[in-house]
């Protein structure tokens, strides 16, 4: 393994590669690639900051779309799908804007290609000033919160186990990834515009997107797979990981024949 990143592998064939959230880390994918290893070979990255990996200062989106960049040109060499979720997806984005040769498609999980509005950056502002005072109480209610109520007591064991690993990740990091995404770049000229595909997964109880704004953006690709969940919220990976790998699936199948 290349001492350089922090990663799990899983699977053979055509690779994807898996850029986890905010306040996440490379096992947040866990259940997707048990659904998704036996078709297609499945690389799930930690972040600077995240998980195992060191910080990276400046933490931005630009540089960790870079480091998710470097990892594929030195490890997998080849072209990959991308799916991030959520922060990961504008993750995704840059390094599709950025390094279009190293991307063959990109999967937004609970995710979307606009910058924040002025509503948003107030929200990560205070967001930071709660982080500053106790991030500890943050990360059990934002984690809790991110999961759709009726499903959160069968999920009880793996959003405590979210909340365990995200305790791990420290202020420093927390607070530069939530500036980071107040001042990524709109992508929504990527969507009109590049040659590959793309996934939309949404979930339509995700009270962090605005699930009306975002539905306009994915008649903007070429070619767009869209799954729209009813009973989801903003863990749409972990809360249907069956479905989502579903629509992955089709997508890959869509890449062999377009590119055999």
């Amino acid at each position: 393994m290349n001492k350089d990143f922090n990663f799990i592998v899983e699977g053979s064939g055509k690779p994807i590669v898996f850029v986890h959230g905010f306040a996440e880390t490379k096992h947040t994918w866990t259940f997707l690639i048990n659904e998704l290893k036996n078709y297609c070979c499945c690389y799930a990255i930690d972040l600077p900051g995240h998980g195992d990996a060191p910080f990276l200062n400046p933490l931005t989106i630009q540089t960790m779309a870079n480091h998710v960049a470097k990892f594929v040109e030195s490890y997998i060499q080849q072209k990959v799908f991308i799916a991030g979720h959520s922060m990961g997806g504008y993750v995704a984005l840059e390094m599709a804007h950025s390094f279009p040769e190293l991307v063959n498609g990109i999967g937004l999980i609970n995710s979307h290609a606009a910058r924040d509005t002025e509503e948003t950056i107030s929200a990560r502002k205070r967001t930071i000033e709660i982080i500053k005072h106790d991030r500890f109480s943050f990360l059990g209610s934002f984690i809790e919160n991110l999961f759709y109520e009726p499903l959160k007591d069968k999920l009880q064991p793996t959003i405590q186990q979210l909340i365990e690993i995200s305790s791990n990740i420290s202020k420093e990091t927390l607070i530069a990834t939530q500036e980071a995404m107040m001042n990524r770049q709109d992508h929504l000229e990527l969507l009109l515009n590049a040659p590959f595909p793309f996934v939309f997964v949404l979930g339509k109880q995700d009270s962090r997107i605005d699930f009306s704004r975002v539905l306009g953006q994915t008649i903007l690709p070429k070619v767009a797979y869209c799954l729209f969940l009813e009973n989801s919220a903003h863990m749409s990976h972990i809360e249907y990981p069956r479905e989502v790998s579903s629509i992955i699936r089709s997508i890959l199948e869509f890449l062999k024949n377009d590119n055999p």
